[in-house]
């Protein structure tokens, strides 16, 4: 579990960010006006910042909410690449972001344990991968 807790900030923030070049692209597949997958970039961060409060309330044990939610991320990923409308393409990526609300605040809770001595630097490492996973998407 620890080797894994870093990495998943970048890979969530990657995962949520790696569109936003796209954008254009998928407007032209779908057939829909400039700007109509603004709901595809929002919604999934809503539904991260809104959840992510409500994840450690969940009574399953935190490597299976954090593993479950990194799952989720990247199965409702590759929906969302094979998506023949943008409707569906707009669900699977706002599914995309109630899965990552299981990461952050989990993960920041794990690292004193399972990094006792090195707790704060291994947070400001998380931090720093969420920044590279942002800026890398």
């Amino acid at each position: 579990m620890a080797w894994a807790l870093i990495p998943s900030g970048v890979f969530i923030y990657v995962a949520l960010y790696a569109v936003v070049p796209m954008l254009p692209g998928l407007e032209r597949l779908f057939g829909t006006a400039p700007g109509s997958t603004h709901l595809g970039i929002s919604l999934p961060f809503l539904l991260l910042v809104l959840l992510s409060p409500l994840v450690p309330r969940i009574r399953l044990p935190v490597g299976t909410v954090v593993g479950g939610g990194l799952l989720g991320v990247g199965l409702f990923g590759i929906l969302a690449g094979l998506a023949p409308s943008l409707e569906i393409w707009t669900i699977c990526r706002t599914l995309q972001g109630a899965f990552a609300a299981a990461v952050p605040g989990l993960s920041l809770a794990l690292l004193p344990r399972l990094y006792p001595r090195k707790h704060a630097q291994m947070a400001g490492f998380w931090v720093a991968g969420n920044v590279l996973g942002g800026g890398l998407g």
